[in-house]
């Protein structure tokens, strides 16, 4: 199950995840297992290691980008610069979480319940950090696959 692997990246059990999942979209954000979440990012690591990130991300994203474009028909620009630029805005202000779900019209929800997994492990090659950005790549895009 896909709470089962993101339990990994988050200080959740998978059933509190799975249960975040199951909520509406909407009511994620509210919700006290997400607020936990929320809390918990480093974001003293993800400013320190911002730079690294971005370079492990530019080196993934081409090829996650040419298999949203084959298997999916979608077709997304990103580098590690928005991806990264776009994290650390909305963990540093909390109250605009959920525009999330407005800016978020390029991955449907069954693309981010497919592709989550791989999207995060994108930043296994970080050295540096690489736990507090999955974990706040976890926590930032989990409302995103939550009923709608």
């Amino acid at each position: 199950m896909l709470s089962d692997v993101l339990s990994v990246y988050v200080p959740l059990p998978p059933q509190n995840l799975e249960r975040l999942m199951c909520l509406p979209a909407g009511m994620v954000y509210t919700d006290p297992d997400y607020g936990q979440m929320i809390n918990g990012i480093d974001v003293y690591t993800l400013r320190r290691t911002i730079r690294q990130a971005q370079i492990v991300l530019d080196r993934q994203l081409p090829g996650f980008c040419a298999m949203l474009r084959r298997d999916y028909g979608v077709m997304v620009v990103l580098t590690g610069y928005m991806l990264t630029e776009w994290l650390l805005e909305f963990v540093t202000n909390p109250d605009r979480l959920g525009d999330l779900r407005t800016l978020n019209t390029m991955l449907p929800r069954h693309i981010l319940w497919d592709t989550l997994p791989l999207i995060i492990s994108m930043l296994d090659d970080l050295s540096d950090g690489r736990e507090a950005w999955q974990a706040a790549l976890t926590t930032l895009l989990l409302p995103l696959t939550a009923t709608r």
